[in-house]
């Protein structure tokens, strides 16, 4: 019946992009992880979500490219602004909670 070898065809192609895509949120999200994993955090904090994770790596980089700058006025625990929020992380306390959403 050529209407159910449309359909099996049209299954098997929907078949095949949902693998697709499922391979591709599988290396977003693994790409997260590696960039979480660069983050400085609190080893009792929960998960950074994906947001939180950018801004918190936008503001270390971002501190990390002005130490060049700052050499010989630097403080004794480094600063940088968490992520946008107003507060900031330092070498030692590392990050805050993630913000509520």
């Amino acid at each position: 019946n050529l209407f159910n070898d449309d359909l099996s065809k049209e299954a098997q192609l929907r078949q095949a992009a949902n693998v697709r895509e499922r391979r591709r949120m599988q290396s977003i999200n693994n790409a997260f992880e590696g960039l979480r994993s660069h983050i400085p955090t609190l080893p009792y904090e929960k998960r950074l979500s994906k947001v939180d994770t950018l801004r918190l790596a936008i503001g270390y980089i971002n501190f990390q490219s002005d130490l060049p700058l700052k050499r010989g006025r630097e403080t004794p625990w480094p600063q940088w602004p968490c992520c946008g929020c107003g507060n900031l992380a330092d070498g030692r306390s590392q990050a805050h909670a993630p913000h509520p959403p």
